[in-house]
């Protein structure tokens, strides 16, 4: 789990934000007030009924985005029912480590 200062607060994620999607998730972010990236990270039921299953899929997720460049946003990851299909056990954290590469290179 991260710490509470680099979650989002949730009524604090307005609609005004820009999207990347893949058929396995969603990242929305855009700009926050705060001098560092705050995170959140959503996985419904419909991904996997088991509730560790997806505790353990959210955790993975933070564990890689903690890495990411320090963009002073806000992130909101969706993780997309898609994601059942992945069968190879380092494709999400490979994933997750190619987005951050994305984010150093691009300016948002």
């Amino acid at each position: 789990m991260i710490s509470r200062r680099l979650r989002v607060p949730t009524g604090e994620f307005h609609k005004q934000k820009r999207l990347l999607s893949t058929p396995e998730m969603a990242i929305k972010y855009g700009p926050n007030t705060v001098s560092h990236n705050r995170f959140a990270v959503i996985v419904s039921a419909k991904v996997d009924k088991r509730s560790s299953q997806r505790n353990n899929l959210r955790r993975t997720i933070y564990e890689g985005v903690i890495e990411w460049p320090n963009r002073k946003a806000d992130f909101v990851i969706i993780v997309l029912p898609g994601i059942k299909k992945r069968t190879e056990k380092n494709w999400l954290k490979n994933n997750i480590e190619q987005t951050g590469a994305l984010l150093k290179s691009k300016s948002i």
